[in-house]
């Protein structure tokens, strides 16, 4: 009966061994790759200094340390992406199926890392380049192309790729520094797109069919000096067509509203009187509006402003300015003329940028010349005379000759 009793009480004892599949660095908890490495180093070292045998160390990490701990952040992170993988080449089985490292051909070196074994042995390249340490596309290879990121001053994709290949091969690469790329605030901000809103249409004055210079625009541009008056500033007042953008070019003798009117005159005196004149809102073009209504009377063109502080509401016109002056400094350099030849040169600049073309000029030999402002006001280019076939020619020829140039 005891012995029975005995039995009943005895307990058996069992031994389970349970695997964790907690990873023994949380990469996700770190935010650059540099603190990965410090925190992985001063754990090794307190590892190192509780060690009875081992000599106690102090101070900052070393270079030594912080490679090794580079080292085993690798080899873990490796470990936990590729576990299988790295089981079957310590057996020297071959690698599973569907293993995204089964076309890298890898090998395992003195340090438990997963290299590639490559066909550049006999190269004359360093280790690290000819075998690279393959990393696993995970929170750890986007912290070290983060890393790299930042120490190459937010090189792109392609520069990122290429040095990240010398020492390390990482899984999808490409498509994490398309995202450390797109991520990065300092380069969103420097590449971002202006904000625009969307373009209305353009009035309809500068879409219809109409005679050069019927509709037209006009800005000052200068000043400009002569040897005649050395101290006084000349001025240019620029004309431009908006159906057709040609350009008349007249020289003034200030910004007064006077010579702004004079100047006005002579261009319709010699292009004829536009039924719209566009402008900024300046005192001189204000004044002017007033005088040209007293001139011509009800007989004068509409005069419209644009909207006050909005210069780029008259970029038709500004950009021709920009053009003329680029002309009359290629052309003058540092030379001063005389009045007389500073006009002539005015003329000339005129004629060469209403020769520009409109129209798309190919390359093919058979493909007819570009439209020009040119053919528009002298109906062909300006520079080139006019060819005819006989000096006995009527006149009624020739026009036909000029158009057909057209």
């Amino acid at each position: 009966m005891r012995e029975g009793l005995k039995k009943s009480n005895e307990t058996d004892t069992v031994c389970v061994a349970v695997e964790s599949d907690l990873p023994l660095f949380e990469f996700s908890r770190w935010s650059s790759f540099p603190k990965a490495l410090n925190i992985v180093g001063w754990v090794l070292r307190f590892v190192g200094n509780c060690k009875a045998s081992s000599l106690k160390a102090g101070g900052p990490l070393t270079y030594g340390e912080l490679m090794k701990a580079k080292v085993k952040l690798l080899y873990c992170a490796q470990r936990e992406a590729f576990a299988k993988e790295i089981n079957a080449l310590a057996l020297s089985q071959p690698l599973p199926k569907g293993s995204p490292l089964v076309k890298l051909d890898p090998y395992l070196d003195e340090e438990g890392l997963l290299r590639i074994k490559g066909r550049l042995e006999n190269a004359e390249l360093s280790f690290e380049c000819k075998h690279p340490i393959i990393v696993p596309g995970t929170y750890i290879a986007l912290l070290l192309v983060r890393f790299q990121h930042g120490l190459l001053k937010h090189a792109g994709v392609a520069v990122l790729v290429s040095t990240l290949r010398n020492n390390y091969w990482i899984i999808r690469l490409r498509q994490i520094a398309k995202r450390v790329c797109r991520e990065c605030v300092a380069c969103r901000r420097c590449e971002a797109k202006a904000c625009s809103q969307p373009v209305a249409p353009l009035p309809e004055l500068r879409v219809k069919s109409a005679p050069p210079f019927t509709v037209t625009g006009l800005d000052f541009a200068g000043p400009l000096f002569c040897v005649d008056f050395p101290s006084k500033k000349l001025y240019i007042l620029l004309f431009t067509c908006a159906v057709v953008r040609a350009v008349h070019l007249e020289l003034a003798e200030s910004l007064s509203v006077t010579d702004c009117n004079l100047a006005i005159r002579r261009f319709t005196a010699r292009r004829g009187v536009p039924s719209a004149f566009y402008s900024d809102n300046a005192k001189t073009f204000l004044g002017a509006s007033n005088l040209l209504k007293q001139h011509y009377g009800p007989m004068g063109p509409q005069w419209k402003f644009i909207v006050p502080n909005a210069p780029w509401w008259g970029g038709w016109w500004e950009h021709l300015i920009r053009s003329v002056k680029v002309a009359l400094r290629k052309t003058l350099g540092t030379k001063t003329l005389s009045r007389s030849e500073l006009e002539t040169t005015l003329h000339e600049v005129e004629a060469c940028i209403n020769s520009r073309p409109l129209t798309f000029v190919g390359e093919e030999p058979d493909v007819a010349n570009p439209l020009t402002p040119s053919h528009f006001l002298i109906g062909r280019s300006a520079g080139f005379p006019v060819e005819l076939a006989d000096d006995s020619a009527s006149g009624y020829e020739i026009v036909v000759e000029v158009l057909m140039m057209i």
